[in-house]
């Protein structure tokens, strides 16, 4: 304690008690401005229970995880059994989750540690994917061989991991740390409303990873449903009873517009992937395929997996309006599944007019929906309804040399879903043109 701060208490006259103790609490702080010492403080507390002083311990993790956000990650790997340790934790992750995943530390906690964070109910995540990616990650970085790897994987994130809680597109990229009788029964359940497999099927199943399809919060993005799940049929369905439509032009583009009132961030986009007709002929009636054949239609939509999806936001005060590729051209991955994810963190700022355009080269053919925008709008939760005005649904499509033709309003649609998180910092705009993986 420096002397000037030494003769402040002097002449508060609060004698050498007071004093005393003041010089020796500052000497506490002092010397425990690291997380290893409050790690050895906080543990203390607990095995003395001290709560005082527990709470004391947090107050200081806290502003050492102001200066830097690695320290959390320290202290849980070293103190996910103690209470004071977690609490002041537990907090911030669950308000601060993607960052914290990219701090470099998160890569070199315990397994324990790990386990104990896929625990908690509370993370600001925009699906369950995010911490799939992210113990990926981390099994890759700490596992020395393949055989480790998975091993890492099945035995400290699987069984925490809420699973079913994936689209059938996110499943196909944890394939490789499955076991096969994981893999057949999340395939069954992802992809089916009334599955063949069920846990009593697969006893063990139940232990090798979380069975919940709750999902995790605070989440605080919203979701626009353009087309809910219930209404999404099975692929066999679809090709029996013909519920799909077969688009001849050689590019078809499908677009929704809307004017944001607030800001927010544009996280994910789902889209339906096109089908294969051919290759599923064996479950399309005699007759439809007689029709589609007398009218020279080619069912092949192997040449429409190069699919695009484009955001653009078109500014009031602002001449250059902005465009983003959320996903370059693929190879036949998406065909016949169900529907395929598009990831971003595009920043719209709010009073802007953002349309959203999927773009298919080659004829496509693709599930049938028909929506009307008002009865959609109505559908969706009040939060929803209130980020996105003026809504639109449109189709085009280009033939030949005539150029673009527009063909409705209200017709067939390729989205699914538009997840965005509000917003309420500052506009921080992207380049122009940002691809994403």
């Amino acid at each position: 304690m420096e002397e000037k701060d030494l003769a402040k208490l002097s002449q508060l006259q609060l004698g050498t008690e007071v004093s005393d103790a003041v010089v020796d609490f500052l000497d506490i702080v002092r010397r425990f401005q690291d997380v290893e010492g409050c790690i050895k403080l906080a543990k203390a507390a607990e095995l003395l229970q001290v709560k005082n002083l527990g709470e004391f311990t947090l107050t200081l993790l806290n502003t050492l995880f102001d200066q830097n956000r690695g320290y959390l990650w320290r202290a849980l790997s070293n103190g996910y059994t103690v209470k004071f340790i977690t609490n002041a934790c537990v907090k911030r992750l669950s308000k601060e989750t993607e960052s914290m995943l990219e701090c470099k530390e998160f890569l070199q906690i315990q397994p324990e540690a790990l386990a104990f964070f896929l625990t908690l109910e509370e993370l600001n995540i925009d699906s369950e994917f995010t911490l799939v990616k992210a113990c990926i990650r981390y099994a890759k970085f700490n596992g020395k061989c393949d055989e480790e790897v998975r091993d890492l994987f099945q035995k400290y994130a699987l069984p925490h991991l809420r699973v079913l809680t994936l689209t059938y597109q996110q499943l196909l990229k944890v394939n490789d740390f499955l076991s096969l009788e994981q893999s057949l029964f999340l395939h069954d359940n992802l992809q089916n409303k009334e599955p063949l497999l069920t846990v009593k099927d697969l006893p063990e199943i139940e232990k090798s990873f979380s069975l919940s399809k709750k999902r995790r919060f605070p989440n605080t993005c919203c979701t626009l449903t353009v087309v809910p799940e219930e209404e999404v049929l099975p692929l066999t369905t679809v090709f029996k009873e013909g519920m799909f439509s077969v688009l001849p032009w050689e590019q078809n583009k499908f677009v929704i517009a809307f004017d944001a009132t607030t800001k927010f961030v544009i996280k994910r986009i789902e889209v339906f992937c096109p089908l294969d007709l051919r290759g599923e002929s064996d479950y399309l009636d005699e007759n439809l395929m007689k029709r589609l054949r007398e009218s020279e239609i080619d069912c092949d939509s192997k040449t429409t997996t190069h699919l695009t999806v484009t955001i653009k936001i078109r500014h009031k005060k602002k001449e250059n309006n902005e465009e983003f590729i959320l996903h370059k051209p693929k190879e036949h991955i998406y065909l016949n599944s169900q529907w395929a994810s598009f990831y971003g963190t595009i920043k719209v700022p709010a009073s802007t007019r953002v349309k959203l355009k999927v773009s298919f080269n080659g004829r496509v053919s693709l599930r049938h929906f028909e929506r009307n925008v008002e009865r959609m709008i109505q559908e969706n939760d009040r939060c929803v309804r209130k980020l996105f005005g003026n809504v639109e649904l449109d189709q085009f499509y280009k033939d030949g040399e005539n150029g673009v033709k527009w063909v409705r309003k209200d017709g067939i649609t390729v989205f699914k879903d538009i997840y965005v998180c509000p917003c309420d910092k500052p506009d921080v705009f992207s380049p122009a043109e940002k691809i994403l993986n």
